[in-house]
């Protein structure tokens, strides 16, 4: 949980929090993110990202959830991706075997 002041870049698996006072210039990668402060910089997440409340976000974002309170301030483009251990349709399909009917 972050409530002070950083730059630079943060990752890690797990989940990544700006808390309320928390200002970084940064670019978050991350499990989840959840911002009450404010973010200077791109978001991706594996799981989610959360704004909420008074938070403020000045970038882009690219996250499977993405979850905005009402009163968040966002200026940036949002991507939404499919979730790593989800098999895309395309893979599924691949892993389907056609096996005809006898008749």
């Amino acid at each position: 949980m972050l409530n002070g002041t950083v730059r630079g870049e943060i990752a890690c698996t797990d989940t990544v929090i700006i808390g309320e006072k928390g200002i970084a210039h940064t670019t978050i990668r991350a499990g989840a993110i959840v911002i009450s402060g404010q973010v200077v910089g791109n978001l991706m997440a594996t799981q989610r990202v959360e704004m909420r409340g008074a938070a403020r976000v000045f970038g882009d974002i690219e996250a499977p959830v993405v979850v905005m309170e009402e009163g968040v301030i966002f200026q940036g483009h949002c991507q939404m991706t499919p979730k790593a251990d989800a098999p895309t349709a395309s893979a599924a399909q691949r892993d389907l075997s056609v096996v005809p009917l006898k008749r």
